[in-house]
C-alpha cells in the first residue's frame, strides 16, 4: 500500500483537517507526492505567475487559522511505481487518473473540492481550453 513520504507528510499537515482527510484516504489507492500545502509569502510571490495566477495572500495556499498554516489547497503530483519517479508534468492521463481517486475520496466524505484542470467543477475537461492548467492543485469549496 502507497504511504507518504517524511517530506509529504511533513506538507500535508500544513493543510486544512479536510483536505487532510481526503489526501489520507486517497493515499490508500494510488501513490502521490504532495508538492505543496501552505505557502508563505515568499514562495507564493515566486510561484506567480508560471504556478498561479495570484500573489500572496490571495491564494487558498495561504491561508491560516489560529496564527498557523491551515492551507485551502493542496499541490499534488501522482508517483510511477514502476520507475520510482513522480510523472512528468505533462503527463494528463496520469493526473487524471488521480483527479479521479481524489474527487472521488472528497466525495466520500462529502467535501467539495476543486481540481485545478477543472474549474468549473463540471468533470468536463474538454471545455476548460483557454483556462489556466494546474493539474496538480485542488482545492476547497468549502471551509
Amino acid at each position: 500500500m502507497p504511504a507518504f513520504s517524511e517530506t509529504s507528510e511533513a506538507r500535508l499537515k500544513t493543510c486544512h483537517p479536510k483536505i487532510i482527510q481526503i489526501m489520507r484516504f486517497a493515499i490508500e489507492v494510488i501513490d502521490f507526492k504532495i508538492l505543496c500545502g501552505y505557502r508563505g509569502e515568499e514562495e507564493q510571490n515566486a510561484a506567480y505567475p508560471k504556478y498561479s495566477l495570484v500573489k500572496y495572500p490571495l491564494s487558498k495556499h495561504n491561508h491560516m487559522e489560529d496564527g498557523k498554516p491551515c492551507s485551502l489547497a493542496i499541490d499534488i503530483i501522482p508517483y510511477d511505481n514502476i520507475l520510482h519517479t513522480i510523472v512528468g508534468w505533462d503527463d494528463a492521463e496520469s493526473f487524471a487518473l488521480l483527479a479521479g481517486h481524489v474527487k472521488m475520496a472528497a466525495y466520500a466524505f462529502d467535501i467539495k473540492l476543486r481540481w485545478g484542470h477543472d474549474w468549473n467543477n463540471n468533470n468536463i475537461l474538454s471545455d476548460e481550453k483557454g483556462k489556466f492548467v494546474d493539474r496538480p492543485h485542488f482545492e476547497l469549496l468549502e471551509a
